[in-house]
């Protein structure tokens, strides 16, 4: 009798973990319609009671749909198994997972819910002890780099220093390639191109492949730092070996590689089909309610539309990307496009001058304020010894 309730057992979860199995190797094939397909099928055919197997299907369909562009549905997954993993007692899984719901937080342009998605989970994992802390070295990097964004130096360096020291005992096998590229990303805000583009380098070397989505390709990243070094050839260079064209079809997983091209085309001169190209993206990211790419696309229509002279066209995309930004204290995303923003952002402030009350006129100026101090960053070597090459170390 217990051997034919063990096999009863078995053949009811059997039909899930073989759409599960097949919801994996589509995700694995970069099939992200089947993935979805039979994540789905397996959410529905493994037995409510086989908690495990049916947060596996949850965090296999959150990943797919985080690589199309659904972040809401992404994130209404990863809850779930991280309730799933809450009841399982897996508390450690559930810290790991915030960092990832914050990474779609900000892509959704909510950049004060992930702060607080990030610190909840430092601090559960203050409560559980020193080997869940060392999980957090991604937390303390999420809200470093939001620091940075918003313009706190001295968060940024406090939270810079401890995922350094976090990062060396940490247990997740992304943390390199993350640690790298959020250095790239601190040298890229000090001018330091050159720096950059090694530790753009560095985070290909050691990236290992893991469910979480490449939203922002290595080298279409170093074509963006060839623009700003003025090495247009190079930038060019990746655009024809990308192969990628601005008449082609738009979707999540292409748009840094579509938002770049359009730079390489804006530092050309050469317009043509970029301003569709760019409505086509702004299109697909306000349906998605990703506010982050929304306002970085507005950003690009501005520079895009001062290029070509249609100053009023610049001037009323720039207002609608200052009204989502400002909420959640948007800085280094308007400083990142250089001196033709701040000098829109000057010219929009001038324009509107006659109206002295207008709500954005101190937002606008705490961004212009924040072009010019330079970035303190933590070298690649804080790895090792993360204090001493601290700029200014903390009392």
């Amino acid at each position: 009798a217990l051997a034919g309730r063990m096999h009863q057992d078995e053949s009811k979860r059997l039909p899930g973990t073989i759409a599960l199995v097949r919801a994996t190797n589509a995700q694995n094939q970069g099939s992200l319609a089947e993935t979805v397909k039979y994540a789905e099928l397996a959410i529905q055919l493994i037995p409510k009671e086989n908690t495990h197997l049916l947060a596996q299907a949850f965090i296999t369909l959150g990943m797919t749909h985080w690589a199309t562009g659904d972040l809401e549905a992404s994130l209404q997954a990863m809850h779930v198994w991280m309730n799933d993993m809450q009841r399982l007692g897996n508390q450690e899984f559930v810290i790991a997972s915030a960092f990832a719901v914050a990474d779609m937080e900000v892509i959704l342009g909510r950049l004060r819910e992930a702060e607080n998605s990030l610190q909840q989970a430092i601090q559960q994992a203050g409560a559980l002890g020193p080997e869940a802390e060392t999980v957090t070295a991604h937390h303390h990097l999420g809200l470093a780099l939001l620091a940075h964004e918003q313009g706190d130096d001295a968060a940024m360096t406090q939270h810079l220093q401890i995922a350094a020291d976090l990062g060396q005992r940490t247990p997740l096998v992304n943390w390199p390639s993350r640690w790298s590229m959020a250095q790239a990303r601190l040298q890229e805000a000090d001018d330091a191109w050159d720096a950059a583009l090694e530790r753009l380098n560095e985070a290909g070397r050691v990236y290992v492949k893991n469910p979480v989505p490449i939203t922002q390709p290595i080298e279409a990243y170093k074509a963006r730092i060839y623009l700003k070094q003025g090495r247009l050839d190079r930038a060019q260079i990746w655009a024809q070996e990308r192969g990628i064209s601005v008449d082609e079809r738009v979707r999540y997983l292409s748009e840094y590689e579509h938002l770049t091209l359009a730079r390489v085309r804006l530092a050309e001169g050469a317009f043509d089909g970029v301003n569709d190209l760019l409505e086509r993206l702004l299109a697909l990211a306000e349906a998605q309610h990703r506010t982050g790419s929304v306002i970085e696309i507005l950003l690009t229509q501005v520079l895009t539309d001062q290029a070509q002279g249609d100053r009023l066209k610049a001037h009323a995309a720039l207002e609608r990307a200052l009204r989502l930004a400002e909420p959640e204290g948007y800085l280094r995303t308007f400083v990142e496009k250089g001196k033709a923003m701040r000098q829109l952002l000057l010219d929009f402030n001038a324009a509107n001058k006659k109206q002295p009350a207008h709500p954005l006129h101190s937002y606008v100026d705490k961004i212009l304020a924040a072009f010019s101090p330079p970035v303190k960053i933590i070298s690649n070597a804080a790895l090792s010894n993360p204090a001493p090459d601290l700029i200014e170390p903390l009392t």
